[in-house]
């Protein structure tokens, strides 16, 4: 049995993001797999020839009820998906694709750990052991201005 070949298309509106993830592909000797582009909105989703199974990873910085709309929503119908969720750039986000979203997958929602809770030890790797509580919270922080959430979706059918 031959197991088909995967493809990773990756988008990012920075040339620089781009730039390091064609280099990063090349250094693991997957260049040939990784298609590369800039912006990706639901026509470039659209274009993408997926195969009956496909996860996509979505990170787009507020744009995900322009991308992730009503109308679009049977395309998205046998894939898994990865949303991360900018509820502090628009909080109707998450609602929305709830809604959206509720008669074709099961969402499952995941929480980023505050980087005060990480600080104290929920993070206890042996490289931040000589440091005291504020280093670590520093150390430890991603400069979010939030505690982040994602939806991962999986088809209901």
């Amino acid at each position: 049995m031959r197991i088909p070949t995967a493809r990773v298309f990756a988008y990012d509106i920075k040339g620089q993001a781009i730039d390091l993830c064609r280099q990063m592909a090349q250094i693991n000797n997957v260049a040939d797999r990784v298609i590369t582009g800039s912006f990706c909105d639901i026509n470039t989703l659209k274009s993408i020839p997926f195969t009956k199974k496909a996860l996509i990873i979505s990170d787009c910085e507020g744009y995900e009820k322009q991308l992730f709309t009503q109308q679009d929503v049977s395309f998205f119908a046998n894939f898994d998906l990865l949303i991360e969720i900018h509820d502090f750039i628009d909080p109707s986000i998450s609602s929305t694709l709830r809604k959206f979203f509720s008669d074709t997958h099961s969402i499952t929602v995941i929480e980023s750990i505050s980087h005060v809770i990480k600080a104290n030890c929920s993070y206890c790797y042996e490289e931040l052991q000589d440091y005291g509580l504020l280093d670590r919270r520093r150390l430890l922080s991603e400069g979010r201005p939030t505690i982040m959430k994602w939806f991962y979706l999986k088809p209901s059918l």
